[in-house]
């Protein structure tokens, strides 16, 4: 007989939706829950395919929050899971580190909350399996800026050893440094699997041993677009090991790019083609998309000044499978000559974009005071995040100008 088990991490179970473009207010419902309803289907993978252990990499949940809901919740499947004998196994990441829930947690025996304060070793060998040492560290703090690595063991000779981590590994695009190492130290340290957390792209780094990253189950925002799973984990009785992808999200969060030319009409065709060849490849019932549309120059503008229209008209004519959240529009709009044109090249210049920036950044500062703290990731979590949506916003902010203008001066003529 094989031993199995899910690998999984950065759940964020109930965390404060983050797509504030998001105004259908049935989807942001979904998306609200759609960290919950994933955790409902990982148990419920445990429960039909005899999986032996749950192994949660970190960031189960976010340290601010205090819900006994959430710890109820998180209560009642873990009892589940306990009652069909699966185990589980948890590391606290960055996130959940220091989080208040956990106090409130009613944990069966079959779960092994790891300690932050050294390293331990769960070995399970009450299964027709090979021997499993399972070695978990949860981290002490939010904030781990040394490697975790030495203070894990060394492998049980004669045993699948089993290594849970979060670790932002020698760095990745959009995250902080935590518990940094390399792949080369994780494969040189002995074990035949590393479970790890943090990153939220998926990702494979080696398979022999194998070292990967599960990334997130369940996308909640835009920035986590793209189809999100867990790790199925099969280790035959000759310890070989196999994985394979399973998709469980209820939502999928997609950026979709297409060129459109013509009249109005053959742009909406355009896109309507796009989008449902989008909902064809995908794996979850809801699409949230956001639309990356290079337009040509007459078409340009008009689309830009009348987004909103464009926008009713697409989310009117999918219902219910998808829903655009919001539209780009490429900006490579040339104003017409005339006044417009001279507007244009003053807009344009680099001084009037360097203070239009920082005049953005100011008002994101202003914007994040009044939001409550949970929510103000989504502004930028880092000073480098925030400088680049100032950017952003100031560049199609021109750009919107710039459409309106043009509009209103062909409405002259």
């Amino acid at each position: 007989m094989a031993f199995r088990f899910v690998h999984t991490a950065d759940i964020h179970l109930d965390s404060p939706l983050k797509s504030l473009a998001l105004r259908n207010p049935v989807l942001a419902a979904e998306v609200e829950t759609a960290t919950r309803s994933v955790f409902r289907r990982i148990v419920n993978l445990c429960l039909d395919e005899d999986i032996d252990a749950l192994l949660i990499s970190g960031d189960l949940y976010d340290g601010e929050q205090t819900s006994i809901k959430t710890a109820g919740f998180l209560s009642a499947e873990f009892r589940k899971l306990s009652e069909a004998g699966v185990f589980v196994c948890i590391i606290r990441g960055n996130h959940d580190a220091r989080a208040k829930i956990t106090e409130k947690l009613d944990l069966p025996d079959e779960v092994k909350n790891f300690s932050a304060r050294a390293a331990e070793t769960l070995i399970l060998e009450d299964h027709a399996g090979p021997k499993v040492a399972i070695n978990g560290l949860s981290f002490p703090n939010r904030h781990i800026p040394e490697s975790l690595l030495k203070k894990y063991p060394k492998p049980i000779e004669g045993a699948i050893n089993i290594g849970m981590l979060h670790t932002s590994l020698a760095g990745a695009e959009g995250h902080d440094v935590y518990a940094p190492c390399t792949v080369k130290e994780l494969v040189d340290h002995g074990y035949d699997y590393w479970a790890l957390g943090h990153i939220h792209k998926r990702q494979v780094y080696s398979e022999s041993p194998f070292v990967v990253m599960p990334g997130i189950p369940q996308g909640r925002h835009i920035n986590e677009a793209g189809p999100k799973s867990v790790t199925v984990v099969t280790i035959g009785n000759d310890k070989s090991i196999t994985t394979e992808e399973r998709f469980l999200a209820t939502t999928t969060f997609m950026r979709i790019s297409t060129s459109v030319a013509g009249t109005w009409s053959n742009a909406r065709a355009t896109l309507e083609d796009a989008l449902s060849k989008a909902l064809d490849e995908d794996c979850a019932e809801k699409v949230i998309a956001r639309l990356h549309i290079n337009a040509s120059d007459g078409l340009s503008w008009r689309l830009r000044r009348d987004s909103d229209l464009f926008l009713e008209e697409l989310n009117t004519a999918f219902g219910e499978a998808a829903w655009i959240e919001k539209i780009e529009i490429s900006q490579n709009v040339i104003a017409p000559v005339g006044p417009v044109s001279r507007i244009a090249e003053l807009m344009q210049d680099k001084n009037a974009k360097i203070a239009l920036n920082l005049e953005a950044i100011t008002m994101l500062n202003d914007l994040s005071r009044i939001l409550p703290p949970q929510a103000r990731d989504a502004l930028g979590s880092t000073e480098a995040e925030q400088a680049k949506l100032a950017e952003e916003l100031a560049s199609e902010g021109i750009a919107e100008a710039l459409a309106r203008l043009s509009a209103m001066d062909e409405e002259k003529v």
